[in-house]
C-alpha cells in the first residue's frame, strides 16, 4: 500500500483553550468566550463546556456580587456593550465600570481560587479558512 498525499482532515484542526479560572485573567477570559462555550454546548453536545458553564454560574452565585456589578457583568459580557456605554447607561464613568469589573472578577476567581479549581482545558475542532486552498 502506497501513501496518500491528500490531508483528509485538512477542513479541521484540534486546538485547545485554557481558561485559568483562579485569577481575574481567567475569569475575563471565559466570560468573553461565553457564547461560544454556550454554542459548543448546544450545538456539539461537548460536555465539557456544560460543565464549565454550570461552575461559573454557580462560582458567580458564591461570590455574592452587588447588583450593580452583577448588572454590569451582564452588559459587557452577555450584551457586548463597551465599558462606555454601560457607563452612559448608569450615569458613571467608563473607570468605575472597569473597577466595578475588575471586583467582581476577582470576587468569582476566589470562588473559583477556594474551590481548587486550577486551568480548565476545552479542546475544540476549528475550521480552516476557505482561502488556503491555494
Amino acid at each position: 500500500m502506497g501513501a496518500c498525499a491528500i490531508d483528509i482532515t485538512k477542513g479541521h484542526r484540534e486546538y485547545s483553550v485554557r481558561y485559568a479560572l483562579n485569577d481575574q485573567d481567567g475569569v475575563h477570559a471565559i466570560l468573553r468566550d461565553i457564547h461560544r462555550l454556550r454554542e459548543r454546548r448546544f450545538m456539539n453536545g461537548d460536555f465539557a463546556a456544560a460543565d464549565l458553564i454550570s461552575d461559573l454560574n454557580t462560582a458567580i452565585t458564591r461570590a455574592k456580587l452587588t447588583k450593580y456589578q452583577s448588572a454590569i457583568l451582564y452588559w459587557v459580557y452577555e450584551r457586548d456593550m463597551s465599558h462606555g456605554e454601560v457607563g452612559h447607561r448608569l450615569g458613571i464613568t467608563r473607570q468605575a465600570v472597569s473597577d466595578a469589573i475588575g471586583v467582581a472578577l476577582a470576587r468569582i476567581a476566589s470562588v473559583f481560587t477556594k474551590w481548587e479549581y486550577g486551568d480548565v482545558v476545552i479542546f475544540e475542532m476549528m475550521e480552516e479558512e476557505e482561502n488556503d486552498t491555494a
